[in-house]
């Protein structure tokens, strides 16, 4: 049990990181959206549709992979809890 600590640690750690990137992925989309919606006049007007189109697709595929990694890390580090204890007492 001792040594789930240190590797809850590293998880936290790795979590916390994906966190940040996926925050600037959402950050950075919301921030193009807001443009595109303050000038969807222009937007039209210029037919950009598609274009900013592929910019929101190619960030939130950055967001969805970040999302991905921490969905698996997450799944890691609830099973090692769970079978911590079955583990320890194999072990005993």
């Amino acid at each position: 049990m001792v040594l789930m600590v240190p590797i809850n640690a590293v998880i936290a750690m790795k979590t916390k990181t994906y966190q940040v990137a996926q925050m600037k992925s959402k950050d950075s989309r919301i921030r193009l959206m807001n443009e595109m919606l303050n000038g969807i006049k222009v937007l039209k007007l210029y037919a950009w549709e598609l274009a900013f189109r592929d910019k929101v697709s190619e960030i939130r595929e950055s967001e969805l992979k970040v999302l991905k990694k921490a969905a698996y890390l997450g799944a890691m580090s609830t099973f090692t809890w769970v079978c911590a204890p079955f583990f320890l007492a194999r072990w005993l």
